[in-house]
């Protein structure tokens, strides 16, 4: 019954008090530090984390708000999860991603965004391989074979923008996610606008309006290839303009 998983994870707290206590006694342990300590609790709360557990509001909130947190001030330690646990984080972070609750959206962009951002600036400073490692190789993208999660993550993002419900208001913080990502997976994102693009190939009004669209985001405003303060500014206006150009266009309903 659903009872017994909850005792299972009560009975899991004295795990979480024993490694501590052993990481305590070993002299070679580094200092016992808070973000370690939420990532030992993510570990052991992330399996028990369902779809279902997400529908409730409050605790939904928590965890993304926490999620963007961790994401954003320590992104090294949640990238040194266990690949498994890592895996289970990414789905949470696309149901986030997707939900139309617009708190916790706008917590999981921030939470991308902090991965996101991590990622870009461990490849630039020690190339391919660097920042997500294995955790981004091809075919770790849910569903999608040839893709890693961080190309997969950024298709789920722009269509959340352009596809669903409110995504005006997700906007900015969306922005903040798929700069880094966009210069992260160039392909993949060539890939998404040559799709955009296939679907308006009979209209060529709309072909024409979301080619335009499409240059604008990735040029517009003086748009640089940098992850810095100005350049999320302009990459945010960009990106407003974009969702309402095009999804009059792409949106038939």
């Amino acid at each position: 019954g659903g009872m017994g998983g909850g005792v299972a994870a009560g009975g899991n707290g004295d795990g979480v008090a024993f490694s501590l206590a052993q990481l305590q006694q070993n002299p070679n342990a580094e200092p016992i530090d808070v973000p370690t300590v939420v990532l030992l609790g993510l570990d052991l709360v992330l399996p028990l984390l369902t779809e279902e557990l997400l529908t409730f509001p409050k605790l939904c909130h928590q965890y993304f708000t926490l999620l963007a947190h961790m994401l954003e001030a320590y992104p090294r330690k949640v990238v040194n999860l266990h690949p498994q646990t890592f895996k289970t984080l990414m789905r949470t972070l696309e149901f986030g991603v997707t939900h139309l609750d617009l708190e916790i959206g706008a917590e999981s962009f921030a939470a991308l965004a902090g991965l996101a951002t991590f990622h870009h600036r461990e490849v630039g400073k020690h190339g391919h391989g660097a920042g997500l490692g294995a955790h981004n190789a091809p075919g770790t993208g849910d569903g999608d074979t040839s893709g890693g999660v961080l190309s997969h993550l950024m298709k789920v993002s722009i269509n959340r923008l352009l596809f669903e419900d409110a995504s005006a208001a997700l906007a900015e913080p969306a922005a903040d996610a798929l700069l880094p990502l966009m210069l992260c997976e160039q392909l993949a994102f060539s890939q998404v606008a040559d799709e955009l693009l296939q679907g308006l190939a009979s209209d060529t009004r709309a072909h024409a309006a979301v080619t335009a669209a499409l240059r604008n985001l990735t040029t517009g405003g003086g748009l640089t290839d940098r992850v810095d303060r100005a350049n999320k500014r302009r990459f945010r206006r960009n990106v407003n303009a974009f969702v309402l150009d095009v999804r009059a266009f792409v949106r038939k309903n």
